[in-house]
């Protein structure tokens, strides 16, 4: 294509060629170095400016709070950038240390330990497209303590124990996320404060 018109909007640049008109970014425009009347490629020259559009987004979005790989793709799929783009947006931020699923588990873990459990856990890394090499690779683990102190803050201190309310503690724990085994042994633990 034959570049009729050249002219700068900004961070952008208008370029009108065989009667059409492009809005490119302007790194583009600088790494290419074209001219009016220069004969481009424009399907490489339009690509190039989709990419760096893409990673402008990709790294404000990744900037204001940590991502997953997947939330950032679900992000820029809303805004209509090819596949091909967005994974070479998510291959720049991995080099450049914005993307790290692992230290995301691995921080969303601490966040929620104390107060839910391995399979909240899991499920919640799943929803927010964390692999499970890295979900097995922080060793989520629960603790009973943190648990009997979920069921002091719930139930508070009690001198007895039903059968009923031990049922009902345990399934409290369990829909937390909790695992049914720990679940039985905290409320044993808690119970045994109790006598």
């Amino acid at each position: 294509m034959i570049i009729d018109k050249i002219k700068v909007e900004g961070k952008r640049v208008l370029i009108t060629a065989d009667g059409n008109e492009y809005s490119i970014h302007m790194d583009t425009y600088l790494h290419f170095s074209f001219d009016v009347f220069d004969d481009v490629d424009m399907e490489c020259i339009l690509f190039d400016s989709n990419k760096r559009d893409a990673l402008s987004k990709a790294i404000s979005y990744a900037s204001r709070k940590m991502l997953t790989s997947e939330q950032l793709r679900q992000k820029l799929i809303k805004l209509d950038f090819s596949d091909m783009v967005i994974e070479y947006c998510i291959d720049k931020l991995k080099e450049y240390n914005y993307l790290d699923d692992y230290k995301y588990a691995a921080s969303y873990y601490e966040s929620k330990i104390k107060s839910h459990g391995t399979m909240y856990v899991y499920n919640k890394l799943r929803e927010k497209g964390i692999s499970n090499d890295v979900i097995h690779a922080i060793d989520i683990k629960e603790n009973v303590n943190d648990m009997v102190e979920i069921l002091y803050k719930k139930y508070g201190a009690r001198k007895e124990v039903t059968y009923k309310e031990k049922s009902k503690m345990i399934r409290f724990l369990c829909n937390r996320g909790f695992l049914t085994g720990n679940a039985i042994k905290a409320v044993e633990v808690y119970r045994d404060k109790k006598e």
